[in-house]
């Protein structure tokens, strides 16, 4: 296990998943980067880090442009596998209001409908028993070319990676358990 907080950072993320073959990424609280819209997006920025840390706008702009670039592996030519799982609570959560919501909910659909190498669950707030509950988990694999990886981001920087085999292993079963079915199926 590393944590990755140094400059380019996120660049290192976007990477990796550039090269990934499968990808698979469990939140419960909000609709995963690459999957936010633009709106979404600078509504996070608004409240999140950025806020926290007084960014400039110039800075905040930068970071909406880049996570919108990193979304570019979506429609490209042979695009990775992609499973999310997406807790109900994220879907409910009006970042930058309710429009925001619609328009996020519309792109979800329209994600599904347009890239069949997509496939997004959604996990109820009645399940008590989430093995991924509480936090979000970045499953990246590369099909035999390198060696896997799980990323988990947190609040101060790009975030933590988990190299060891046995480590991802247990967050693949733990994906593979949610109550909402296989992530694979």
């Amino acid at each position: 296990m590393y944590s990755d907080a140094f400059p380019g950072a996120f660049r290192r993320l976007s990477d990796h998943e550039q090269d990934a073959t499968e990808i698979y990424y469990s939140d419960s609280e909000l609709i995963p980067g690459l999957l936010q819209t633009e709106d979404y997006i600078r509504a996070m920025m608004r409240v999140g880090r950025s806020a926290v840390l007084g960014s400039s706008r110039e800075d905040i702009e930068a970071r909406v442009q880049f996570r919108l670039d990193r979304q570019e592996l979506i429609g490209r030519e042979n695009p990775p596998q992609m499973w999310f799982v997406i807790g109900e609570a994220a879907l409910r959560r009006p970042i930058g209001r309710w429009k925001g919501l619609h328009g996020q909910l519309r792109h979800l659909l329209d994600l599904i409908e347009q890239h069949p190498h997509i496939v997004i669950q959604v996990a109820p707030l009645s399940i008590v028993d989430h093995p991924l509950l509480g936090g979000s988990i970045e499953i990246l694999r590369f099909g035999g070319l390198a060696p896997d990886l799980v990323h988990q981001p947190t609040f101060i920087g790009s975030g933590v990676y988990v190299i060891d085999e046995t480590d991802i292993g247990e967050c693949m079963r733990a994906f593979d358990q949610l109550p909402c079915g296989s992530a694979r199926t």
